[in-house]
């Protein structure tokens, strides 16, 4: 089988993490991108998978949102036509101002 040289470009940072993360999955980097290169091949679909934190700016926006819909203070509709409609509406009432 001959074999290509792909070359990629990343950060220092982001370098050091994927070493990492292949190292406790005992596996050499090559070996995760050939396999995410073949997966992609296959399937003709990319996949990933965040397991990431939620920063405290999000928590807090969540929180906030949940006691909006407690008070009442939202507003729902009943299709997507209707979503649409109104949103014209604000960038209309925008634009005038």
């Amino acid at each position: 089988m001959s074999t290509s040289v792909i070359t990629v470009k990343v950060d220092s940072k982001t370098k050091s993490k994927f070493q990492d993360i292949a190292q406790q999955l005992g596996m050499p980097i090559s070996s995760l991108i050939r396999g995410f290169i073949r997966h992609l091949i296959q399937t003709r679909r990319v996949e990933y998978s965040l397991n990431e934190k939620p920063t405290q700016y999000l928590i807090d926006a969540l929180r906030k949102s949940e006691e909006d819909i407690k008070k009442g203070n939202m507003i729902s509709f009943n299709n997507p036509k209707e979503e649409l409609s109104y949103l014209q509406t604000l960038i209309k009432e925008n634009e005038r101002k």
